[in-house]
């Protein structure tokens, strides 16, 4: 059989991810479903579907009770709650484990080794790139090393509510992986993008690394399962 599945459309690193790998296994569409599921449905004959928790409406909820029985049906829970319990339901996924009586996948640290990877024809500035997704504010240790207090070549993306200087705007994960590959250094502020700086060969500091410029906590690199494994072993889960 043919697995012909649908991924609901969101701005989102995991979904972003998804869509971006290659999965031969699988015919895959990313697609905005609100207003025209059961269309989509009857055009595309999909066998699975990945809803996100976050735009789950009456649509969604009347198509899992009507069609959970002959469609493999996963929730990808991008909030912090859960989202209750539903027998049609195959699985959730989710980045934490949280109470449910639903199957739930967490989602294991996970690089898309196809757009970040080190490539060795690109010569390395020495530019301290941070990404800012899912920073609520910068830190308040930070501050003395960046400008005005000092001169180090910090630069700062993807958080339009934290206004600075040295944050230069908004990226796409293709610009994210030419960025981590031209520059020698990441700072994480938070453990979203460790796996693609090492991927890419970049050097991951803490902020109390940046006097140094040499990892402590970061220091042993590791390997990660790529987004289209993920997938591949989510549909071919039998349970």
């Amino acid at each position: 059989m043919t697995i012909k599945m649908i991924v609901q459309k969101i701005d989102d690193k995991f979904i972003n991810n998804i869509e971006l790998s290659t999965t031969p296994f699988c015919n895959k569409k990313i697609l905005n479903v609100t207003g025209q599921l059961y269309k989509i449905y009857y055009i595309e004959k999909f066998t699975h579907i990945i809803f996100v928790a976050s735009l789950l409406d009456n649509e969604v909820n009347q198509f899992i009770n009507e069609f959970g029985s002959v469609v493999d049906i996963f929730i990808y829970n991008d909030t912090t709650k859960d989202i209750g319990y539903h027998p049609n339901i195959k699985a959730v996924i989710q980045k934490t484990k949280i109470q449910s009586q639903n199957k739930i996948i967490t989602i294991p640290k996970l690089v898309n080794n196809e757009i970040y990877y080190h490539d060795k024809l690109i010569t390395k500035n020495d530019n301290i790139v941070c990404f800012l997704d899912n920073t609520d504010s910068l830190p308040e240790s930070l501050n003395s090393f960046l400008y005005p207090q000092s001169k180090l070549p910090i630069k700062l993306f993807n958080n339009s509510a934290i206004i600075h200087p040295q944050n230069l705007g908004l990226l796409f994960e293709h610009d994210k992986a030419r960025i981590l590959k031209q520059s020698k250094y990441y700072l994480a502020l938070t453990d979203d993008y460790i796996p693609e700086a090492w991927a890419c060969g970049t050097l991951v500091l803490d902020i109390d690394d940046l006097s140094s410029l040499r990892p402590n906590k970061y220091k042993h690199t590791k390997n990660f399962q790529s987004y289209s494994n993920f997938l591949k072993v989510l549909i071919s889960d039998k349970k």
